[in-house]
């Protein structure tokens, strides 16, 4: 695999994405298993690999980076490779030994590379997502205030995001890959705890607007974060924001450069939606890495914020 994929070292895969899709992937053994297509025996230790990568185990052998080609089947690959490497471990095989679980034949049944990255990507951004707003419902309250409205705007991006297109693989009849993706999606909503619900409408392209929409929507709460922050470096304290010099100043500097970072990952990921008009191969890891990160910093920022904070009030946006 990495023989046909280059390889730019040091710029790995953000684990949310690599959690995100062995939910995926478990949730398609599931439905094959439904339709009888995958050996009971095999589909239970594919269950159980897709379960231990979910829990932070194995992240070592994913070895490709975020840049990648061919719309991220290089991920894909080494996610099925992996997950059949590691069934075997379990049941005791030699690995390698392809003849008795294939990461193509098995893991990877009914499966396009392209839905599976993008359905990964759409869990990832919503598990870090619903992360980030419950630490800012725990923010200052008056500094919230003045960002209902981009709360607002995440909520939409969110709830946008948890209509998932999922196709099998051209081989399948429509029946077929409706079976599969109902399935599929169904074990995927119980196993992340998240109302999903399949694109009805298959459209030749994938929407690639529920992401720009999503860093839109991250790119104005940062803008607003950064307003707070100059507040209160200039002013001292200010009562709009809530903010006051109790709050350490690394940490008000530390979550200023957060900000100014998301804002920069929102002009890739508009230039990369551009690319993706003309061609929906070029652009989809360099949208999935600007998401995530933008989220994870995000996150990490807001956490730390508040745990250094002297007013912490829980409030409801």
């Amino acid at each position: 695999m990495t023989k046909n994929f280059p390889n730019y070292k040091g710029s790995p895969v953000h684990d949310e994405m690599i959690i995100a899709m062995a939910m995926v992937k478990q949730a398609a053994v599931h439905a094959n298993l439904d339709r009888g297509l995958i050996p009971a025996p095999i589909g239970k230790f594919i269950i159980k690999a897709a379960d231990e990568i979910i829990s932070g185990k194995h992240s070592h052998h994913f070895i490709v980076d975020y840049i990648q080609g061919g719309a991220s089947h290089s991920l894909n690959t080494n996610m099925n490779e992996v997950l059949a490497n590691r069934s075997l471990d379990l049941m005791l095989e030699d690995k390698g030994n392809y003849a008795v679980i294939h990461p193509d034949h098995h893991v990877n049944l009914s499966q396009s590379p392209g839905p599976i990255f993008t359905a990964s990507l759409q869990i990832a951004c919503c598990r870090l997502a619903q992360a980030l707003m419950h630490n800012m419902s725990l923010f200052i309250t008056d500094a919230l205030l003045t960002m209902k409205d981009e709360m607002k705007q995440l909520r939409h991006a969110v709830s946008n995001l948890q209509t998932i297109r999922l196709e099998a693989t051209a081989e399948d009849d429509a029946h077929t890959q409706s079976e599969f993706a109902e399935r599929t999606i169904l074990y995927l909503s119980q196993l992340t705890g998240m109302e999903l619900q399949l694109e009805r409408n298959q459209y030749p392209q994938i929407n690639m607007s529920i992401f720009t929409q999503l860093s839109s929507s991250l790119k104005n709460i940062a803008t607003a974060l950064s307003r707070l922050c100059t507040e209160v470096r200039q002013d001292g304290t200010t009562p709009r924001s809530g903010l006051t010099l109790h709050t350490k100043p690394e940490k008000i500097n530390a979550l200023n450069q957060i900000a100014f970072q998301v804002i920069g990952f929102n002009h890739g990921i508009s230039l990369a939606a551009e690319a993706e008009l003309n061609d929906q191969t070029t652009t989809p890891p360099l949208i999935a890495y600007n998401l995530l990160e933008s989220l994870y910093l995000l996150v990490q920022g807001v956490s730390s914020f508040i745990s250094h904070s002297k007013e912490g009030a829980a409030t409801t946006l």
